[in-house]
């Protein structure tokens, strides 16, 4: 799917050339050794690159990743560091990856340690289990401390979302991620995040998965949802991945929104509700679709029972 996307894009929309495709992807996908063996080809092209490359295009794979066997960290963990390694073996990538799968993941967990007693989350609780979780992917000192202070930044500003060079920076997307955790309106958090200009879109795409398992589908303005692009397709590729996950979920229900600001790029924002009962004796799938926002817009709801 990624050779064929990298060779043609999506031409039903329009789009011949994979707009949006990382150079650095692009160069490993288009790797003769690519097709059997897409590890090897993605050490060789960062090898040739000087070991330099920590890109934050791994992180447009991050939150899906967090979201699939979100009850199972050690699995969430697993894929990350599986796609990293064939697209960009980076530790500061590796890191920075799944740093953002696991948030993703223990935000839907709602485990009793990340919330308060009032059922808040605990960002601080969050932030602090998943720099562990990332840190220990990392040899150097100097790195971990560099990702420390990326994640516990106190900004945008202290972030430098524009600094010349390195506005790709993997660590920077994740300090943004881990920044909008800690706010309370999607809209205003958006708007501020692209204000400080960079990579914009992946650094607002990274808040908005956070933002939207935080907060829930009812704080995205309702604007930017009437706009959305190419709902059709869209809905065709969440059909496909909520048939996956009826497979792979224990009794719970996931509301699945899908924005785009682009014809090829897609953020997903989640929101859960805890299971009450688990039932191990029989099996049961139902699949509803709800279109209840104005301008018919996919939001769906399902339930496994396994």
């Amino acid at each position: 799917m990624m050779m064929e996307w990298s060779e043609s894009g999506f031409p039903e929309l329009g789009d011949k050339v994979a707009k949006g495709l990382c150079p650095h992807f692009k160069s490993v996908i288009n790797h003769p050794q690519f097709s059997e063996q897409p590890e090897k080809a993605a050490e060789i092209v960062w090898r040739m690159k000087g070991n330099y490359v920590a890109s934050n295009a791994i992180l447009a794979f991050s939150p899906i990743l967090g979201i699939h066997y979100y009850n199972i960290l050690g699995k969430v963990i697993k894929n990350t560091l599986l796609v990293c390694d064939i697209l960009i073996p980076d530790s500061r990538c590796q890191a920075g990856g799944v740093a953002l799968s696991v948030t993703l993941a223990m935000l839907i967990q709602r485990d009793p340690k990340h919330l308060k007693k009032s059922g808040e989350y605990n960002i601080n609780a969050i932030i602090s289990d998943v720099f562990d979780y990332a840190s220990k992917l990392l040899s150097l000192d100097a790195e971990v401390r560099e990702l420390q202070s990326y994640m516990y930044n106190s900004s945008l500003k202290q972030l430098q979302l524009n600094e010349p060079g390195k506005t790709r920076y993997i660590f920077k997307t994740v300090g943004v991620a881990m920044w909008a955790l800690k706010q309370k309106d999607f809209r205003k958090a958006l708007q501020e995040i692209v204000m400080e200009g960079g990579d914009a879109d992946a650094n607002a795409a990274a808040a908005g998965a956070v933002l939207g398992c935080k907060m829930g589908l009812d704080a995205i303005p309702k604007s930017w949802i009437d706009s959305l692009l190419h709902r059709t397709w869209l809905d065709s590729i969440l059909d496909e991945y909520v048939h996956i996950c009826i497979h792979t979920c224990v009794r719970t229900y996931i509301y699945i929104y899908i924005l785009t600001h682009s014809q090829t790029t897609v953020y997903i924002y989640i929101h859960t509700h805890k299971h009450i009962h688990i039932h191990h004796h029989h099996h049961h799938h139902r699949l509803t679709y709800l279109h209840v926002l104005e301008g018919g817009g996919p939001r769906v709801k399902y339930e496994s029972v396994v």
